[in-house]
């Protein structure tokens, strides 16, 4: 009863591998892609026309529907680019400042796309997303057409929820790592002193060496 797009499909425990469960629904490989599959019992977190809209957009590091899945002619999931997890082990607060100011211009240019089409980053996490030396969102689930904002205000919106995003990611990082509480709420508070204008990546280069990393950033304080 499965479809890709129009195309019938045989899903079975032989050729899915589960690669990550979320609260709407599990990833599994297929055929060199992942493959997302909606709860079964559940309404889909998007519509099928937001799913569509979605996969006619590039980006690099935000990763987009690609085909998507119908059971018995009911929308219950999509296809996306398969990304290794395997790769460079390194944490983010030990890249080199350099590399995070990198993988954030990456992401902003992503953001810029999606946002001159009109698409709200509804709904990433730290959960949402995969670093492997390359810092990749994961779920685009809950992502949202917003026709009537103007796309400036929405990439200046977008690229806030970014920054949330990165600051939480650095902060559980170094949580981790068993740094004390103090140079977590430190580093926290030093990255919500961005201006809400102000790209994430520029805010990077004034706080941080481009040889530096978190780690040795915060061994200053």
């Amino acid at each position: 009863g499965y479809k890709l797009d129009d195309k019938d499909i045989t899903l079975t425990k032989k050729n899915l591998k589960k690669i990550g469960t979320g609260k709407t629904g599990d990833v599994y490989k297929y055929k060199g892609e992942a493959i997302k599959l909606f709860n079964p019992d559940e309404q889909p977190p998007m519509t099928e026309e937001v799913a569509e809209y979605l996969t006619k957009i590039q980006t690099s590091r935000i990763l987009l529907p690609r085909k998507l899945v119908f059971y018995e002619d009911a929308f219950r999931g999509y296809t996306l680019r398969l990304v290794q997890k395997k790769g460079n082990s390194r944490k983010l607060i030990a890249l080199p400042g350099e590399d995070l100011i990198l993988n954030s211009e990456i992401i902003e240019k992503d953001i810029r796309t999606l946002s001159d089409k009109k698409v709200l980053l509804n709904g990433i996490t730290p959960d949402n997303v995969l670093f492997n030396g390359r810092l990749y969102l994961t779920d685009p689930a809950h992502y949202k057409l917003l026709e009537l904002y103007g796309t400036q205000d929405l990439e200046r919106l977008n690229k806030y929820q970014f920054h949330v995003l990165f600051t939480e990611l650095i902060a559980e990082e170094l949580k981790k790592c068993n740094y004390p509480q103090s140079v977590v709420t430190y580093m926290r508070d030093l990255l919500r002193v961005k201006d809400v204008d102000q790209p994430t990546s520029e805010f990077l280069k004034e706080i941080i060496d481009p040889k530096d990393t978190i780690k040795q950033m915060v061994k200053k304080f």
